[in-house]
């Protein structure tokens, strides 16, 4: 069936489709738009046209009566999710946040028990509000790619300049990768590669997410590619290649119109000959292209060597053959193609791929995954009702981390999008994302049976198959994370949601998304609705991009645009103040300036010193679950009482150090400090059960220390060896490993500090071999 006889003009929908995607493709080349200026303006762009088209649709609302259309139930789930961000911002009387979540009523009850709030005042269910906000400012935007797409994709060719121009972001990406990982320059732009340099991320940091992307982008090709072999297994012959087999007088059968079997050559003309050639050509060109576009794509996938990736790749292949094979009845050709490709690219799994091979022999990595998901747990369990906040996950973790995730290495991500939201949400949050993601392919594998249009099955089947991927991959991964995948994901929901819609008109096929959407009747009701919409839109750019501007002055996050040699001062924190005072990075910033001065006089340090406190206490308020704020705080109030000789801050620094450690117990750092503060204490305080206690205190945290991080020992011996050469404490802290083991005893040895024989474990495991 033709396509609408307007199908080749430029409209405005082709500039939607057409910024989309190259904010899509800027966020790819900008590292996926893991940093703060990438995802920014990310977010300006998309939220800026969320606005413009709003503002347009509301000025339309005067000229004509046409009532507004919104996305049916199934897609409404994003939209929930940011009005349960919404919520989680806004302050709540104590008594309501107690009973919703005890672990953030306890939160400010620490504040409180430090003067830093008021213990009746009314909080938020969030532990950092303007981490949410720009979880929610992201998250918006990729609601408004989704949108655009469903708006935008009004005719088949429309859809399928999608489906090129993501194809063609992925061959770049695995085009760049290769470079990389072969030529031995390991650098993703100027940016130094320092993980897996051997194989091919793209220009994303990790090779997982790079997977992720593909994933996606591998079935959609698979389906275009069996509509593109269906399309040409049912062309007719060219009418020139009819006339050339018809001037042959030799020839006894005559070539049918809808027949693709070759005619004798015999004399037949040059010129009849190459347009026969010319036409066998063209049927078989674009189908090889396709296939050879495919290959590619399965082969930097596998070059990833992401395990999760491919495997779930694989589960989504299984179920397009299924659907294909059982389901729908496709061309046989087509069927035949499908069972051979998916042949071919689990053989491929065993083929020439050594390093992709070595991957799914260790072991080790799927236990460390599971290590990290059993860890994750007890966090969801703190703040199972409503959830940590969104975007808030990396701090709530540390109280619960695994030894080597403590503070050196710190999580960001949950290795899991499925727990992390069960950790930001709460377990509702969990549940309300699963259901709405199965019932997501529900609605699209029931539309897709119902349709008979081979594109629409093709693409619709890709699509379906992508999502199932990614839903898989996220099972051991954190993909959703990434601004270029998650708006990678919500171009892909748009456009099946656009695909398996459309109808047939006698002009060919045409938009039906928002025919079976919900339909707003009342003139008044819309324009309520675009007016909420431009809002929050609104609100929502100005919180991002007010963080975008505070860290260009003033850099809190790893930015490889700024190179900073000498860290922001005074002046520089104060300005990125003015522009968004509501981050806590930047007033813990403002504290570790404070804290570095060195004045000269006993006033002017004691001066520092408060100032100190009150912007720890400043960040702390908007954050209190920053064990590294605590653990400042308490050496600053320590440093007061230096100063001072206040034993008030004394105890508030006490109180302070508590909290710290309950917030960060395997963090090597926080625990080295506190052995250092502890001995320190027992040296100036008069001999006595107070100073013997104090003094095993600070051994066990440096104990502590060493095993969270062993490598730590060049610092943390010396440490202790300024307090005490007691063999009896220095014996406890020497880690049961034989390194650094016998380095630290070596290194006590040549200090004149010796142990009997077979003092340690892996002593008598020596004696005994």
């Amino acid at each position: 069936m033709k396509e609408n006889s307007h199908g080749d003009e430029f409209k405005l929908t082709d500039t939607l489709i057409v910024l989309v995607l190259l904010t899509l493709g800027l966020v790819q080349l900008a590292f996926g738009g893991v940093f703060v200026w990438s995802y920014s303006r990310m977010t300006a762009a998309l939220l800026g046209l969320a606005i413009i088209t709003m503002l347009v649709r509301f000025v339309r609302l005067f000229i004509d009566a046409k009532p507004m259309a919104l996305p049916g139930p199934v897609f409404l789930l994003p939209f929930v999710f940011l009005f349960l961000g919404f919520t989680q911002v806004i302050p709540l009387p104590p008594g309501l946040v107690g009973i919703l979540s005890p672990e953030r009523l306890l939160q400010v009850d620490q504040l409180a028990g430090i003067g830093a709030v008021d213990p009746h005042s009314w909080i938020t269910l969030s532990i950092a509000p303007h981490t949410t906000w720009l979880w929610m400012a992201r998250l918006a935007s990729y609601i408004t790619a989704f949108v655009l797409v469903v708006y935008s994709v009004r005719s088949r060719k429309r859809a399928i300049a999608i489906i090129l121009v993501l194809a063609g972001f992925a061959l770049f990406q695995i085009f760049y990768g290769s470079v990389q990982a072969y030529s031995h320059t390991p650098r993703i732009w100027w940016w130094v590669k320092d993980l897996h340099e051997s194989f091919v991320s793209g220009t994303y940091f990790n090779r997982n997410h790079l997977a992720g992307f593909l994933e996606i982008v591998l079935p959609l090709w698979l389906g275009f590619t069996f509509w593109m072999v269906h399309l040409h297994a049912m062309r007719k012959l060219p009418k020139k290649v009819v006339e050339a087999a018809e001037k042959s007088r030799h020839r006894r059968r005559r070539v049918k119109a809808d027949s693709p079997r070759y005619y004798s050559w015999r004399k037949i003309g040059l010129r009849q000959k190459l347009v026969s050639l010319a036409s066998r050509l063209e049927r078989q060109a674009r189908p090889a292209a396709c296939y050879t576009v495919g290959a590619v794509l399965f082969v930097g996938l596998l070059l990833t060597g992401s395990r999760g990736g491919i495997l779930a790749f694989i589960a989504s292949l299984i179920v397009m053959g299924v659907l294909m094979l059982f389901f729908k009845k496709f061309n046989v050709r087509v069927k035949a193609l499908a069972v051979l490709v998916g042949f071919s690219l689990v053989l491929g799994l065993f083929i020439g791929m050594e390093q992709t091979m070595e991957r799914f022999e260790q072991e080790e990595g799927l236990y460390h995954r599971i290590a990290i998901s059993r860890s994750v747990l007890p966090t969801v369990g703190d703040y199972a009702v409503t959830g940590a906040g969104l975007g808030n996950f990396r701090q709530p973790y540390l109280a619960h981390s695994l030894p080597r995730y403590g503070g050196r290495i710190e999580l960001i991500y949950a290795h899991n999008d499925w727990l992390q939201i069960a950790v930001e949400a709460g377990i509702p949050g969990m549940i309300l994302s699963a259901a709405g993601f199965f019932a997501l392919l529900f609605w699209g594998f029931r539309r897709w049976r119902r349709r008979h249009d081979i594109f629409i099955l093709g693409v619709g089947l890709g699509l379906l198959a992508g999502i199932i991927s990614l839903g898989l991959h996220s099972l051991t991964d954190f993909n959703m994370q990434i601004p270029a995948n998650a708006m990678t994901f919500a171009i892909a929901i748009g456009l099946l949601a656009a695909v398996l819609t459309m109808r047939h008109t006698k002009n060919g096929l045409a938009p039906g998304f928002w025919e079976q959407g919900i339909i707003v009747q009342s003139r008044f009701n819309a324009m309520v609705l675009l007016l909420i919409g431009i809002v929050v839109a609104g609100v929502l750019l100005d919180k991002s991009m007010s963080h975008a501007i505070a860290e260009n002055i003033c850099a809190t996050e790893r930015n490889p645009m700024k190179r900073v040699t000498h860290p922001c001062g005074f002046d520089e924190v104060f300005k990125a103040l003015d522009v968004d005072p509501a981050d806590p990075s930047l007033w813990a910033r403002l504290g570790a300036i404070y804290q570095e001065q060195q004045g000269q006089s006993r006033a002017l340090r004691a001066l520092h010193a408060k100032k100190a406190v009150k912007a720890y206490t400043e960040s702390l308020v908007r954050q209190p679950v920053n064990g590294r704020s605590w653990l400042y705080l308490g050496e600053s109030r320590l440093k007061l009482f230096v100063v001072t000789g206040d034993f008030t801050d004394l105890e508030l620094a006490e109180e302070a150090f508590a909290v710290a450690l309950q917030q960060r117990p395997n963090d090597a750092q926080l625990l080295s400090r506190l052995a250092e503060h502890r001995l320190w204490l027992a040296r100036i305080m008069p001999p006595g059960p107070l100073s013997r206690n104090l003094k095993n205190d600070g051994i066990f945290f440096a104990k502590r220390s060493l095993q969270c991080w062993r490598w730590d020992w060049r610092q943390v011996v010396p440490m202790v060896l300024l307090y005490t050469q007691d063999p009896e404490d220095l014996k406890q802290i020497v880690p049961d490993h034989e390194d650094p083991g016998r380095k630290i005893v070596r290194y006590l040895e040549k200090r004149d500090i010796h142990f009997p024989p077979g003092t340690f474990a892996w002593e008598k495991e020596e004696s005994g071999a």
